[in-house]
């Protein structure tokens, strides 16, 4: 247990069961949650007008944001194996021999309820998760009159946390997504 002001100070820390480990080797496996918001922290940083990130900026991002980040912690030898293995909020693209580049990815999901009048938002839920997200958040915000409960959307999730909902006895978060495309 390092404290964590120790971690922070290092530019690179690695953590001793870390060292010599390969895929599913490492002393601990870290928390996917903790690991989704990285990620996607890293990603909102740095994408650009494309959509897409180089895998090697990606690295650079996360050990930037968290000087002890490494795959190992998470059972995986690389970061693209983490990004391939371990997540589903980001994925691999454009792969080539030399480099490759990251992206968001696509999510189906079914609009909860048709939004009421006057009400600027509504939710998709996907596999037992509210994703909330608002009519500017549509890439034309004419296709607001046609959204409607039960109808099947595409969309890519966010980072963006927005607020609390009641669900299931206890409060869960919203998260809020970019990118609607219809079927």
């Amino acid at each position: 247990d390092t404290p964590a002001a120790f971690r922070k100070a290092c530019h690179n820390f690695v953590y001793v069961e870390n060292i010599g480990c390969e895929d599913n080797q490492a002393g601990e496996v870290g928390d996917d949650a903790e690991l989704d918001k990285l990620l996607l922290d890293a990603y909102w940083q740095l994408v650009g007008d494309n959509d897409s990130v180089y895998l090697g900026d990606l690295g650079t991002k996360l050990k930037q944001l968290d000087s002890a980040f490494d795959p190992r912690t998470y059972g995986s030898a690389s970061l693209k194996k983490l990004i391939i293995n371990k997540t589903a909020q980001l994925l691999i693209h454009d792969a080539r021999e030399d480099r490759c580049y990251v992206r968001l990815a696509n999510a189906v999901g079914t609009v909860k309820a048709t939004p009421k009048k006057g009400k600027g938002f509504a939710f998709i839920v996907c596999q037992g998760e509210e994703f909330y997200f608002r009519r500017d958040d549509l890439l034309d915000e004419k296709q607001w009159a046609k959204v409607k409960a039960n109808q099947k959307v595409l969309f890519q999730r966010s980072a963006n946390i927005t607020g609390q909902h009641r669900c299931d006895k206890r409060y869960c978060l919203y998260r809020k997504m970019t990118t609607i495309f219809w079927y």
